[in-house]
């Protein structure tokens, strides 16, 4: 990895003003400063930059728990979703399969049971 002046065409170095990392395509020498064209690939522009605006790409501190947290967020909703559709499949299949109750009561009781119910409760 370049430092400095040292940069060369094709390193990956951090610019300072964009606080994003870039790759150098061109190096020139003007008037006694170094230029280079870099490339940022977070924007897809390539700009120019002063070798002053140029830093090692190990000062860039991205904290690993804003990609980790979202990634997770992610993940989580991704596997709730997957949990509420096979549980909802779930409840359809047994709403499907069950048989209707009253059919049942009347198989097993007779046909006269609700009216005897009713009678013995209002006796």
């Amino acid at each position: 990895m370049s430092t400095g002046s040292d940069w060369s065409v094709g390193d990956w170095c951090r610019h300072t003003r964009h606080t994003t990392r870039c790759r150098i395509i061109d190096r020139q020498s003007i008037w006694n400063e170094t230029v280079f064209r870099v490339w940022l690939p977070t924007k897809d522009a390539i700009i120019r930059a002063r070798d002053s605006d140029l830093a090692p790409l190990a000062s860039l501190k991205q904290p690993i728990g804003r990609i980790g947290l979202s990634a997770v967020r992610a993940y989580r909703r991704r596997r709730l979703e997957q949990e509420h559709r096979e549980r909802m499949a779930t409840l359809d299949a047994a709403e499907t399969s069950l048989p209707d109750l009253n059919a049942i009561m009347m198989l097993r009781v007779g046909p006269g049971f609700a009216s005897e119910s009713s009678a013995a409760a209002g006796a």
